[in-house]
């Protein structure tokens, strides 16, 4: 399981993460990002 987000506490922190840096003053450019990486990690671990 190298590499991957194994344990629900860890893919909830990424969520929270990308959500706060998306926040931030300038952090409107990640949104975007944070969007597409969302909807990654939501299919990547969909099976879980």
């Amino acid at each position: 399981s190298e590499g991957k987000l194994t344990f629900p506490y860890q893919r909830i922190g990424m969520f929270k993460s990308l959500q706060e840096l998306s926040k931030f003053p300038g952090g409107k450019m990640m949104d975007n990002v944070a969007s597409s990486v969302c909807s990654f990690l939501v299919s990547s671990y969909k099976e879980d």
